[in-house]
C-alpha cells in the first residue's frame, strides 16, 4: 500500500506541514468522507496568515445572487442607454462602482482555491471537483455569478445522498440551466407561446421554441450516455420537460411572477403543457415531471456502468482494470447510487493501488500550495475587482487558472478536461509547471523546506539526486515540484 501522503495526494491535496500525518487510512477516510462543508481560508495571504471560516457575508444564498445578478443588469443597460452623457473616464469609475458592488465571482473563485490549500476536509473537496468536472458549468458573462453555488451547494451540498438527488439539483442549478442555454428553453405550447402569437405582430415576436442543450447532455453525458440506445425523439422529449427551467431576465417581465422560486427556478410561464414519454414511460407537466425523469436516469443501469468507471479514472487509473470497476459499479446498485458508499469504495481501491495517478495542472497546484504551506493567493479581505495592481498574476484565481489552462471560472466544453494523462503531457504544459513552481518559491513564503519536503513525500532516490545538483533551495523547490515523483501520485 502506497503511504499516507501518496494516499492523501491520490484522493486529496496532500498535509500541510503543520498537520499531523494519520497512521491508519481506514479512520482517516471514515472522517473525511464525514466532514460538512468548512470553507477555511485566510483575510490576507502570509506565511503567519490564521486560518479560519470564511466570512458569511461573502457566502451569497441563491436569492441574493439573483438580486445582485438583477442590479448589475439593470446598471448596465442604464450606462449603456446613457453613454452620450459621460466621459469615456467617468463611465470606467462608474462600471468599477457597479461591478464592484454586484459582482461576487471574484470572492468566490478564491473561496474554491482557499478551501483545498487550507481546508481540513480534502478528500471532500477533491469528490467536489470530480463532480464539478463531470457537471461542467463554464464561465460566461451570466453563468460565472452561478459557478460558486453550483459548485458549493447543487454539488458539494448533495454528496452525502443518493446520486438521484445530486443529479436532479446540478440540472436545475442556475449556472448549468444558464451555461446550456435552458433558460431559452420555451415550450411551443407554452402560455409564453400563446402570448407572443396573440398579442404582437411576427416582427416584434420574441423566439419560441425548444433549446435541447440541456436535454443532450443530461443524456449523453451526465447519465446513461449514447450506448444506452436513446434516440432524438427521447431528446426532444427531454427537452419539453425541461422547458421553463431556469430564469432569464430578458423576459418581458413574466419569469420572475410566474417563478416557482429561486431553489426551484421553474418558470411556469414557459413551460410545455402535457404529458411527455421518454422511454417508453409517460411524465406530467412542473417540477415532479423533471424529477422523475432525473431520478429515471440515476437508476439507469447505463448510468451506474458510465460513473462506477469513470470515478475510477479519476482517482485509481487512466485505464482501470475491470475488477476494480465492478467492484464499485456492485456497489452502486446495491446502494442505488448511495454516493457515500460509492465513495468510499473508490477511495479504498485508489488507497490500495500502486499504479501512479497523473494529477490535473489544478489539482498539481493546489497540492503543491498546500503541501508546502504557501502562502500565495489572495486573502479575503484583499479580492478586488482588477484596478491598478501590479500583482494580479501572482496573487488572483483567475490569472492563475489562466496560466494553468486549467479552472472552473473558464471556458471548457459541456465534457468537461480530460482525466487521461496523455491530454495534459506537452512540453508546453510541463513548461507552464515549471513556471509556477518557480512562482511558488519565489513568492509563495513556503513554510517547509525542499529537502524536508521529499522526506515527508519519500521521493525516488533518483529525484533525489538530481535535487542535489541545484544550485539553491528554490531550483531544489522546482526540481522536485516537476518531478514524476510529484506529478503522480
Amino acid at each position: 500500500m502506497p503511504m499516507m501522503q501518496t494516499i492523501a495526494r491520490r484522493i486529496g491535496f496532500g498535509f500541510r506541514p503543520e498537520e499531523k500525518i494519520p497512521n491508519t487510512v481506514s479512520d482517516w477516510l471514515e472522517e473525511q468522507l464525514t466532514f460538512d462543508a468548512q470553507y477555511k481560508g485566510v483575510a490576507k495571504a502570509g506565511p503567519n496568515s490564521k486560518v479560519s471560516k470564511w466570512p458569511e457575508e461573502l457566502k451569497l444564498d441563491i436569492s441574493e445572487i439573483y438580486k445582485r445578478v438583477f442590479e448589475y443588469n439593470r446598471l448596465y443597460d442604464k450606462y449603456t442607454r446613457q453613454r452620450g452623457k459621460y466621459t469615456i473616464q467617468e463611465l470606467l469609475s462608474l462600471r468599477r462602482e457597479w461591478i464592484h458592488a454586484n459582482e461576487v465571482f471574484w470572492q468566490d473563485e478564491t473561496r474554491i482555491f482557499h478551501s483545498a490549500i487550507y481546508g481540513e476536509e480534502q478528500v471532500r473537496q477533491r469528490l467536489i471537483h470530480f463532480w464539478a468536472n463531470h457537471f461542467t458549468v463554464g464561465d460566461g458573462a451570466h453563468e460565472r455569478k452561478f459557478i460558486a453555488h453550483h459548485i458549493e451547494n447543487a454539488i458539494g451540498g448533495n454528496l452525502k445522498g443518493n446520486f438521484k438527488e445530486l443529479l436532479f439539483q446540478a440540472t436545475i442549478s442556475p449556472g448549468m440551466v444558464h451555461y446550456l442555454d435552458n433558460n431559452f428553453n420555451i415550450g411551443e405550447n407554452s402560455a409564453a407561446a400563446r402570448e407572443e402569437k396573440n398579442k404582437f405582430p411576427a416582427s416584434k415576436r420574441r423566439q419560441i421554441g425548444l433549446n435541447d442543450n440541456l436535454a443532450r447532455e443530461l443524456l449523453e453525458l451526465h447519465t446513461i450516455t449514447p450506448k444506452a440506445g436513446y434516440t432524438e425523439a427521447d431528446i426532444r422529449e427531454c427537452a419539453r420537460i425541461l422547458a421553463g427551467w431556469g430564469l432569464d431576465d430578458g423576459d418581458r417581465g413574466h419569469a420572475r411572477k410566474s417563478l416557482l422560486s429561486y431553489e426551484l427556478p421553474l418558470v411556469r410561464f414557459f413551460q410545455e403543457p402535457g404529458e411527455k414519454t421518454v422511454f417508453g414511460k409517460t411524465f406530467k407537466a412542473g417540477p415532479d415531471g423533471l424529477r422523475d425523469l432525473t431520478d429515471l436516469l440515476a437508476d439507469h443501469p447505463s448510468t451506474a456502468e458510465h460513473l462506477s468507471y469513470k470515478l475510477c479514472q479519476h482517482f485509481v487509473a487512466d485505464e482501470p482494470n475491470e475488477e476494480d470497476v465492478k467492484q464499485v459499479h456492485d456497489v452502486w446498485q446495491k446502494t442505488r447510487g448511495h454516493l457515500p458508499d460509492v465513495h468510499m469504495k473508490v477511495m479504498e481501491i485508489a488507497s490500495k493501488s500502486n499504479i501512479p495517478k497523473f494529477q490535473w495542472p489544478m489539482t498539481w497546484f493546489l497540492q503543491t500550495m498546500r503541501m508546502a504551506g504557501a502562502s500565495l493567493i489572495d486573502g479575503w479581505d484583499e479580492v478586488r475587482p482588477s484596478r491598478n495592481r501590479t500583482n494580479d498574476f501572482v496573487s488572483q484565481p483567475r490569472k492563475l487558472s489562466e496560466e494553468l489552462g486549467q479552472g472552473f471560472y473558464l471556458r471548457r466544453q459541456p465534457n468537461g478536461y480530460s482525466q487521461v494523462k496523455k491530454d495534459w503531457i506537452s512540453p508546453a504544459h510541463l513548461e507552464r509547471r515549471v513556471r509556477f513552481a518557480s512562482l511558488i518559491a519565489k513568492h509563495g513564503q513556503i513554510l517547509i523546506g525542499p529537502d524536508d519536503l521529499a522526506t515527508r513525500c519519500r521521493v525516488s532516490q533518483n529525484t533525489r539526486d538530481v535535487m542535489d545538483q541545484a544550485e539553491d533551495k528554490d531550483k531544489k523547490f522546482i526540481i522536485l515540484a516537476c518531478s514524476q515523483d510529484f506529478m503522480e501520485a
